[in-house]
């Protein structure tokens, strides 16, 4: 009990001296105020940096601190140092509008000589993938099946954390990181009378690498042109398949209507480990203030096979029981996404 006592006594203690401490600072801030309107810079400029030494401020007081040391610079002709410390209320404040109310004149006119920036930026953003694939070499399999019949591409989705480095308000260099899955398919008429119809789901791991140009615009909309590479890793796919008949289809090839599988896994070293691909876009943001909405389209053109060329006739489920093998093929993909980028570590020079 008497342990209890002892630390609500000590916890008091703290409390009482945490307030009188607060108060001794606001009347510093209060006396430092009034020496300016009175003229007496140096007084004030040395209980200003004493303040800003000895006390725990809010964000706040130390704000208004800041303004008000910056002026009394100003006043006294020390300019570099008055921009020094304009710069730092700057970095804290990057959106701040100078009031003529509230800020001393020399303040004002200095923020006005100012620009910022945010030196980084990271983000999400999600979307779908609308993709193309082109054929370069087919590899037939049975003399009955029409296997030049084209690939198709149903989009699933994409997902991805961009990185950004500005290296000013209008060039930035963009990283990323995400993952892409799409549905890739594959109708080939056998026989004359039935249809294998394949389809197989990959996920695919993309880290582009991207330069950006942002167009000034004056306002809140901020439209931007990117362009790079993209670097992609095989993660992992499954196949399925099954048939369909049309209407001539003979009692001989009906069975075939039963035959299906879904969502075989299909080994890695059947499909490139990695592709490399050039990629363009466009992407419109709508900044409010440390964030940023935006909607992203970007042309992915891939360089390299999506199938490993020496694995091809590996799966014998596919080559021997289906007479299928799967042909060479490039991905290529329109990327459609929205998203939110944070800004931060903002950067102030001047405007001149």
């Amino acid at each position: 009990m008497d342990k209890f006592k002892s630390f609500l006594l000590l916890l008091t203690l703290l409390l009482s001296f945490q307030i009188v401490t607060l108060g001794q600072c606001q009347d510093d801030i209060d006396k430092a105020n009034k020496l300016y309107d009175d003229g007496i810079y140096k007084d004030a400029e040395k209980l200003i940096k004493k303040t800003l030494v000895a006390c725990s401020l809010s964000e706040t007081q130390e704000n208004e601190l800041l303004k008000l040391l910056a002026s009394i610079l100003y006043e006294i002709d020390e300019i570099e140092e008055g921009d020094e410390y304009t710069i730092e209320f700057l970095k804290k404040n990057p959106f701040y509008t100078p009031s003529k109310k509230n800020d001393p004149l020399p303040f004002r006119e200095a923020i006005e000589k100012l620009k910022s920036w945010p030196r980084f930026s990271v983000g999400l953003r999600g979307g779908i993938p609308i993709g193309s694939v082109e054929t370069k070499k087919i590899f037939p399999v049975l003399d009955t099946a029409d296997y030049i019949q084209p690939y198709t591409i149903k989009p699933s989705f994409l997902v991805g954390i961009d990185l950004g480095w500005n290296l000013n308000k209008f060039i930035a260099i963009n990283l990323g990181g995400g993952l892409r899955m799409q549905k890739i398919q594959h109708q080939v008429p056998q026989y004359n009378q039935i249809y294998f119809n394949y389809e197989e789901v990959s996920t695919t791991i993309n880290l582009p690498l991207t330069f950006q140009f942002s167009i000034p615009t004056g306002s809140a909309f901020v439209p931007s042109l990117f362009f790079g590479g993209e670097f992609e890793l095989f993660a992992d796919a499954s196949y399925s398949y099954s048939y369909t008949g049309n209407s001539n289809i003979t009692n001989d090839f009906s069975f075939y209507l039963n035959k299906k599988r879904n969502n075989v896994v299909i080994e890695k070293d059947q499909r490139n480990a990695y592709r490399y691909a050039a990629l363009g876009g466009i992407k419109l943001m709508y900044k409010i203030e440390k964030f940023s909405l935006f909607a992203d389209c970007r042309y992915v053109k891939e360089f390299d096979l999506y199938n490993n060329p020496n694995k091809r006739y590996s799966n014998p489920e596919m080559y021997f029981e289906n007479n299928y093998t799967l042909s060479d093929i490039k991905l290529t993909n329109i990327d459609i996404s929205v998203g939110f980028l944070y800004h931060f570590s903002y950067k102030v020079k001047s405007k001149y």
